[in-house]
């Protein structure tokens, strides 16, 4: 069980082996108390781990999103289909949030996202995937609404936070893929200021030029694909 001390925790094990370590607190009545330290460099807490644990924690892929990234967890959505496809080997989280932009996601991301020091006790997000720009490309004066170059900004920031080796989330194992927002069937839905979603298309295809991460074009593909 994780508890807290003085804003660092702390693992409670009943394993009486540890009563002669000097880096632990022996409690009265039997348990052990391993700081964050001790932990990290415990033989005897990583074998019992091992032989203790009911199963290992898997890495995991992050999709970080709106209200698009949200639904693709729906029947027949991307995000199960990843899920399948990594069964066993990575766990796919949804971070999709409804009517969310980008001056919203840097600071939602924050939460997200782990910092250096806490990620012994996290699992290592392997694939962080970031999908904007359908609310950025609101008009004004709506609240969804961020100015192009705002946007690439943002959208900067949030791969550099994981990139950027003086970030303190900065994170080497993560790969990162940036997707494109999708064209809008003005058809289905009547609004005729939203073709400005094309510009916000290639502006994230200009960030990741940028910032050398790989895009998935799904403008292109959908747009293409519908003739």
């Amino acid at each position: 069980v994780s508890h807290a001390q003085n804003n660092r925790p702390l693992l409670f094990l009943q394993v009486p082996d540890y009563a002669s370590d000097p880096n632990t607190n022996q409690a009265n009545n039997g348990e052990t108390h391993l700081d964050d330290n001790s932990l990290r460099s415990s033989t005897e807490y990583r074998s019992f781990a091992r032989k203790n644990m009911a199963a290992n924690v898997q890495d995991v892929i992050i999709l970080l999103g709106d209200s698009i990234t949200k639904g693709g967890w729906a029947q027949g959505g991307f995000a199960p289909l990843l899920a399948e496809r990594y069964v066993r080997k990575l766990d796919v989280l949804n971070r999709g949030f409804i009517g969310y932009q980008t001056d919203w996601a840097i600071p939602a991301c924050e939460e997200i996202f782990a910092k250096q020091h806490e990620r012994l006790y996290v699992p290592k997000v392997k694939l962080l995937t970031i999908w904007y720009g359908a609310n950025d490309a609101a008009p004004a004066p709506s609240t969804h609404h961020v100015p192009r170059d705002r946007f690439k900004e943002n959208l900067s920031h949030l791969v550099q936070m994981v990139k950027l080796p003086t970030s303190p989330y900065y994170s080497p194992e993560t790969g990162i893929i940036l997707i494109t927002p999708p064209p809008l069937n003005t058809k289905q839905w009547a609004r005729p200021e939203y073709p400005r979603l094309f510009e916000y298309a290639e502006a994230v295809k200009e960030v990741g030029e940028k910032e050398n991460v790989p895009v998935a074009d799904i403008w292109t593909a959908i747009f293409d694909g519908a003739g």
